[in-house]
Parts: C-alpha cells; sequence; structure tokens
C-alpha cells in the first residue's frame, strides 16, 4: 500500500472510573512508527481531568516516536500539577495499573457505557486512589513550583479538584 495507518480509541467518554492509557501508548505509537504506519488517526472524546496525560503523550510521541515516553510523562504532570506531580501520576498510574489487570478476556472496549465498569475495583483500591487525590489537594497548594512563570498554586488545585469531584461517582 502507498501508506499505513491505524486507527485509535483513546477516549474515556461513558467510562466511570479513569481509564488511563500513557502504557499503550508508550508502547502502540513507536512500534507501529517502527512498521512503517504514518497515519494517526483517534477517536479521542475526552474527560480531561481523567484523559489529558494520554491525549499530550500522545501528540507529543507522534511529533517524535523516538522521545523517551517517561520523560515526556515527567514533564506534563510537573507542568500540569506542579507541586502535586508525583502523587498525581501516582494516582494515574495506579489507575492504569487497575485497568490492564481486570480479569476476564479483554475486548473491544470493553465495559463501555456499562454501569457495572464500577465493580472493577474494590474498596480497597478505591480508597486508595482518594487517598491520593487528597494528598495531591493539599500539595497542590504548596507554593514552591513556577512561581516564576506566575503560575499560582490556585491553577493546580482546580486541575486536581476536577479529577476528584469525577473519581467522585466512580462508587
Amino acid at each position: 500500500p502507498p501508506f499505513l495507518g491505524t486507527w485509535d480509541y483513546l477516549f474515556s467518554s461513558g467510562f466511570l472510573i479513569p481509564r488511563s492509557l500513557s502504557g499503550i501508548v508508550s508502547d502502540s505509537i513507536p512500534a507501529l512508527h517502527d512498521r512503517s504506519a504514518r497515519a494517526y488517526f483517534s477517536q479521542v472524546g475526552a474527560i480531561w481531568p481523567y484523559d489529558g496525560h494520554t491525549s499530550w503523550l500522545t501528540a507529543r510521541l507522534l511529533w517524535n516516536p523516538d522521545a523517551d515516553a517517561d520523560a515526556l510523562l515527567d514533564e506534563y504532570f510537573t507542568e500540569y500539577y506542579g507541586p502535586a506531580a508525583d502523587t498525581m501520576r501516582s494516582f494515574f498510574e495506579k489507575a492504569e495499573f487497575l485497568w490492564m489487570r481486570q480479569s476476564g478476556s479483554g475486548w473491544w472496549l470493553r465495559y463501555w457505557q456499562d454501569p457495572w465498569q464500577a465493580s472493577l475495583w474494590n474498596k480497597d483500591a478505591v480508597r486508595e486512589l482518594e487517598s491520593l487525590l487528597e494528598k495531591a489537594l493539599l500539595e497542590s497548594r504548596r507554593p514552591r513550583h513556577t512561581v516564576s512563570a506566575g503560575l499560582s498554586p490556585v491553577r493546580f488545585y482546580s486541575r486536581i479538584r476536577q479529577t476528584a469531584d469525577l473519581f467522585a461517582l466512580t462508587l
């Protein structure tokens, strides 16, 4: 063929739980590029408090498939969440771990628009994620980050608050 392309579904619309896909994106975009794929299309349908990092990472890896995905994610979380960067990254890594290790066989857009998706995570996992969000909210109020750029801690707090408010719908 004159070119090879792919079509992804990187969206959380229709999901109650954070469905972080940064690990998949980190692996798939460089692998597709290595196999000569040069066209990329994705239905994003983002829920931004959950999908911002995945959409941003996707764009950056499409621009440079050889980039270090972990370094890119470090940049995203540092710039977007400021002093709560490490905790928010832990939140999304834990959410991705839980999503990717669910039982049963996989299928296309598993649990999409299915209210049973909330039962994937036990109460201990939900409490752990909630505690990470609570910790991040406290950390975000520390004015140590990007003061020189003129960014108020309120900016970081409000971004985490949106994620925490959305996560409250999980159970």
